[in-house]
């Protein structure tokens, strides 16, 4: 009696075992690691990081070089890539955009205009390149215009006449009076990509007027731009 009542009990307990019971997930924990929180965190700043460099690129890419929006927007697409099944997959895809943003960060920054003391670049001086400055000056005050072809770049050539010049000498006086002398005068080198430029701003006062003169020089030291204000 006492087996058969054992083996009626056994029997109950094992159908109780069911396999869905044994394969229950298990409850979800919203509990994180520190260490998993830290990570968190530092993606979450990176993301920030990495949004306002691809506002900043993509602002420069259409203001300065005109580039399409679209063309733009497929770049940052395929740079990015799309989601992937795997962890490594999205850790490669991730990484290349950000080298895609820092190869455009470093294009951009280098594209962009950048000045150094005068001279620098070309192996003058600030006085030599103040000197070519005054010297051109004289040559417009005296109206020697082949003199001032002979030391200019071909737009400037052909933008330099007595016309142009009386007219813009007009705009400020129809009597400027006898030069006199240089006030301040600054220079500085201009660069852009593989250009390079020496800049000159100079004051000069003659008898009934005092004007600034802004002159660019080539790499050459060639005349080529001459404003009056």
């Amino acid at each position: 009696m006492k087996d058969a009542v054992k083996h009626a009990v056994k029997h109950i307990v094992k159908q109780s075992k069911t396999p869905a019971a044994e394969s229950a997930p298990e409850t979800a924990s919203f509990e994180r690691t520190p260490k998993a929180m830290l990570l968190g965190a530092v993606l979450v700043l990176l993301g920030g990081v990495l949004w306002g460099i691809n506002a900043t690129v993509s602002k420069l890419l259409m203001a300065d070089y005109h580039a399409d929006p679209l063309w733009i927007a497929c770049v940052r697409e395929l740079a990015a890539g799309r989601k992937r099944r795997r962890l490594r997959i999205a850790g490669i895809a991730a990484a290349a955009a950000v080298v895609v943003v820092a190869v455009l960060a470093a294009g951009s920054w280098w594209a962009l205009p950048k000045t150094a003391p005068a001279g620098q670049g070309i192996g003058l001086t600030e006085q030599e390149i103040l000197g070519r400055a005054q010297e051109v000056v004289a040559l417009v005050d005296a109206e020697d215009f082949d003199a001032l072809r002979s030391m200019s770049t071909e737009p400037m050539q052909n933008a330099l006449d007595a016309t142009s010049l009386e007219a813009a000498r007009a705009s400020f006086s129809d009597d400027w009076g006898a030069f006199e002398a240089f006030g301040n005068a600054y220079a500085f080198e201009a660069r852009q990509l593989w250009v390079t430029q020496e800049v000159v701003e100079m004051v000069a006062i003659y008898e009934n007027i005092t004007v600034t003169y802004d002159i660019v020089f080539e790499s050459d030291m060639r005349l080529s731009s001459f404003y009056i204000k």
